[in-house]
């Protein structure tokens, strides 16, 4: 289906709901309405290429999908990106605008003109609309991928209608995630309920007074929610949830009961993707909901040298702004190791979290598997510091509701039941909460 058909699609719903703001209802209608009067706005723009600056909003959403309308290349980006320091990096990539959205108000902001990427060049050719997403940037300036977004959108099933499905938009504007669960709602006639905050005790009041059904959330976003129903609200749980999916991170054996615990009507599916693919289609193994099957009637997969490679109608053309990750045969490198398994996959993690202890590589998530095990620890993060004669050693951040620091040592012999010595923190560290990034995804 192509922009224009979708578009069509909010005028023949009418008066039904599409997304609840602030505890606004705002109907297909409208937003087919306000799509429309920012078309009009919109016409005589020059700009090919434009970042688009906000959080979700109806405006931010119908001001989206109007550029999109128009064949305009769109990059969405954070409220708090820190334009006047980036304006070089955005002009590098061959943007021409920065639009603002706050309050329901624009500002626009032109960027200096430079080289366009040949990429960009070849694509604007095309005349379709585009759709540029940046990666999370947590080794250097983000990369930035570029999508044909009516190939893109292909991925949604427009057959169905779903008035009844109710999600909230998790994760940001800017997250590739966040939009694939926004145009899935947008597709289906569900109502998207977006967040004035990401907080857990404001996520826990939009789940109980909004009778959610989906909910697509991070591992660690789940152990928060632990946490805090921990402390402050025993025994919570939310029946209205029929669906929760389980991205962006590996999934640990405690995240699935962590969801069976506090969703207990829900169906736990673990899905990947990545800013260069989108969440793929897969099946979740039922008899072992930590390991994955593709669907391979959409998507293909390989693994080589321990090594994730996988292809998709629906994967990114390339990036702006650095090399090309794919194979000579259409293949994206991911860097993701995995465990197969009687043609089942397991993720491990990225290959550049691997810890090197004197030369054995060491995998963060086995060991979090392992201290999560213990009964009184809510969530862990395991990373690697530097040491002189080893090169690296094991540490860890624990969160938990019962142990002290005398606790400790009790916690390192626990875990050298399961794991051989160099494996085991040599530093283990109490914290309230582990560090998260923006898109509550642990900082390593």
């Amino acid at each position: 289906m192509h922009i224009e058909s979708l578009i069509r699609e909010f005028r023949k719903r009418g008066t039904r709901e599409s997304l609840l703001e602030a505890g606004k209802r705002v109907s297909h209608i409208d937003l087919y309405e306000s799509i429309q009067k920012n078309i009009e706005k919109l016409k005589s723009l020059d700009a090919r290429f434009i970042f688009l600056s906000s959080d979700y909003s109806k405006e931010s959403i119908s001001f989206l999908l109007a550029l999109l309308s128009l064949n305009k290349v769109v990059c969405p980006i954070p409220p708090d990106f820190m334009l006047d320091e980036q304006f070089d990096y955005l002009g590098s990539l061959g943007g021409d605008l920065v639009v603002t959205i706050q309050e329901g108000e624009e500002s626009f902001f032109s960027i200096e003109k430079r080289e366009i990427p040949p990429i960009l060049n070849t694509f604007y050719e095309s005349k379709k609309p585009g759709l540029v997403v940046l990666t999370s940037g947590s080794s250097g300036s983000p990369k930035a991928a570029l999508y044909d977004f009516e190939s893109w959108l292909g991925r949604f099933d427009f057959e169905q209608d779903r008035p009844d499905s109710r999600s909230p938009l998790f994760l940001k504007f800017n997250h590739l995630g966040g939009l694939q669960t926004l145009f899935s709602q947008l597709s289906c006639g569900g109502v998207s309920v977006l967040l004035k905050s990401r907080r857990p005790e404001e996520i826990i009041k939009l789940l109980l007074d909004n009778e959610i059904t989906f909910l697509p959330v991070t591992p660690s976003f789940l152990s928060v929610l632990d946490y805090h129903i921990s402390h402050f609200t025993k025994g919570l749980t939310f029946s209205s949830v029929s669906l929760v999916t389980l991205g962006a991170e590996p999934v640990h054996e405690k995240s699935i009961k962590n969801v069976h615990q506090y969703f207990p009507n829900a169906k736990v599916i673990q899905t990947y993707g990545l800013t260069e693919t989108g969440t793929l289609k897969t099946k979740t193994v039922k008899n072992n909901p930590s390991y994955l099957d593709f669907d391979c009637d959409v998507n293909q997969y390989r693994v080589v040298e321990g090594r994730l490679e996988v292809k998709s109608p629906y994967m990114m053309i390339g990036f702006l702004n650095a090399e090309s990750p794919f194979s000579d045969d259409g293949f994206l490198k991911t860097g993701d190791s995995v465990e197969l398994k009687d043609k089942t996959l397991r993720i491990i993690g990225r290959m550049e979290d691997r810890i090197n202890v004197g030369g054995e590589k060491v995998s963060p998530l086995e060991i979090e598997e392992v201290i999560l095990m213990h009964p009184m620890v809510i969530d862990a993060v395991v990373f690697a510091k530097p040491h002189d004669m080893l090169g690296q050693v094991v540490c860890a951040e624990v969160v938990s509701t019962a142990l002290t620091e005398k606790d400790l040592s009790g916690l390192k012999t626990f875990c050298l039941q399961y794991l051989e010595k160099y494996k085991v923190p040599v530093n283990i560290e109490l914290v309230e909460k582990i560090a998260l990034s923006n898109n509550f995804k642990k900082k390593r």
